[in-house]
């Protein structure tokens, strides 16, 4: 078994793991403004509207943000020894 790195600047942690609970909130949140645009675009007296559901959407998006699984921490450094 090989020795731990000497110091922190050695060691290799594992890059964080993206949720995928908050990627799958995120993408839907994406798709759904990206189809009340196309609306807005080919029903522009319905764009107030629009707007206004796009501003809740930002709520919706920080509420994905905060309510998703937290991601996966990356691994510490080793410790030196």
């Amino acid at each position: 078994m090989p020795d731990p790195p000497k110091n922190g600047a050695d060691a290799s942690p594992a890059p964080p793991q993206p949720s995928p609970q908050l990627e799958s909130g995120s993408r839907l949140v994406i798709q759904t403004v990206q189809a009340l645009r196309k609306l807005g675009q080919d029903f522009p007296a319905a764009q107030p509207a629009i707007t206004k559901i796009n501003d809740l959407l930002r709520e919706v998006q920080m509420k994905v943000m905060a309510g998703s699984k937290p991601t996966e921490p990356a691994a510490p450094p080793a410790p030196s020894a």
